[in-house]
């Protein structure tokens, strides 16, 4: 299966976070086919500081709940405090994996939704996607990721990120 992932990182040495992220996505998860180039982008739906994105493809063997569960362990060892998850649905973390895409799969359950229910609407995560799968379809609103960011209201500044 094809896995198509969102990194995100905006505390401690986030550069660092994200390789570690990608290094342990081939670990335990499956084969990194293609990666986006990193990218910086203001924090969005609350204050802090600014985040590094970046968009992976990752195939596996996994089936879709048990990938997701490697992907939650990966956070937790790479520090990401659970506790506030609970508390705030925007808080800063050392690394967020978010699951976009899966094949053409659609998944609406209690611990997974697929396509990510908010991707449409955020320019951090079209900017990273266009350029590694700018042709690729969203199996419900039937539009080219190209199409989503061409069409995206979200006017948030995403710039690549040089180190």
């Amino acid at each position: 299966m094809e896995y198509t992932i969102m990194l995100g990182s905006n505390l401690g040495n986030k550069l660092m976070y994200l390789e570690r992220a990608i290094e342990q996505l081939s670990v335990h998860c499956g084969t990194i086919a293609k990666k986006s180039q990193v990218y910086e982008t203001a924090s969005w739906g609350f204050e802090a500081p600014s985040f590094l994105n970046q968009a992976v493809i990752v195939v596996s063997e996994l089936m879709p709940k048990n990938f997701f569960k490697k992907t939650q362990k990966i956070e937790k060892e790479l520090g990401r405090e659970e506790q506030y998850k609970a508390q705030k649905r925007y808080y800063s973390r050392t690394i967020d994996i978010d699951i976009l895409f899966i094949d053409n799969l659609i998944i609406n359950s209690s611990e997974l939704i697929v396509p990510h229910s908010r991707l449409a609407n955020r320019r951090f995560v079209l900017v990273p996607l266009s350029e590694i799968q700018p042709n690729k379809v969203h199996p419900i609103l039937n539009k080219t990721v190209l199409d989503l960011l061409q069409t995206c209201t979200d006017n948030s500044d995403v710039k690549l990120f040089c180190d």
